[in-house]
């Protein structure tokens, strides 16, 4: 009788053991499935929402050479120029100016701060101000595609740790990976697309 309440004893522990390891198999499958959840939810949006403002980008370079293809370069091209001939699209012109799905604000024109372009100039730049760093490193290695990439010269990042230009020659070259972004973009950024 002795060794028969032995052996039940051990096999009390035992599914004792068993329970309570199931129920450290059922928490760690349940943090791993909010953890899932959660990944899902932020960066599933996140890409969602840096293909949108590339396509804004695409788009608002697209609709500029449209705008002007019939002229022998692009003077007078500004951010006031693409809001008040409605250039730009749609969703991107605000009360607040042109912005993109950001949010932040968006520059056209010459250089950093978006000035008139002059004549004879045949080339433009579209400025993407206060960008932090996921932001950056996102738009700034995005995957666009060739016929976008045939008419940009050029992509600079202005943080606050240096400039950078990247171009299609030697050195810092276009496409520009997302290992480089990460080095270069900062907290805050400035994203130029130079165009021709």
């Amino acid at each position: 009788m002795d060794k028969f309440k032995q052996v039940l004893s051990q096999i009390k522990k035992q599914t004792a053991q068993i329970k309570h390891f199931n129920k450290i198999i059922s928490v760690i499958l349940i943090i791993l499935a909010v953890i899932l959840l959660v990944e899902m939810i932020f960066f599933r949006e996140t890409d969602i929402k840096t293909a949108e403002v590339a396509q804004q980008n695409e788009l608002l370079a697209q609709k500029i050479r449209q705008y002007y293809s019939q002229r022998p370069d692009y003077w007078g091209l500004s951010t006031k120029t693409v809001i008040n001939n409605k250039i730009a699209p749609a969703e991107m012109i605000t009360a607040q100016g042109l912005r993109n799905a950001y949010n932040a604000e968006v520059l056209v024109g010459n250089g950093i701060n978006g000035d008139i372009v002059m004549p004879g100039s045949r080339s433009f730049d579209v400025v993407y101000k206060n960008l932090n760093r996921r932001q950056c490193m996102e738009l700034a290695s995005y995957g666009y595609s060739e016929k976008y990439l045939l008419g940009l010269n050029s992509i600079t990042i202005n943080s606050e740790k240096s400039s950078n230009t990247f171009n299609w020659g030697e050195g810092k070259t276009l496409p520009l990976s997302a290992k480089e972004a990460k080095k270069k973009c900062g907290l805050t950024n400035t994203l130029l697309w130079h165009y021709e």
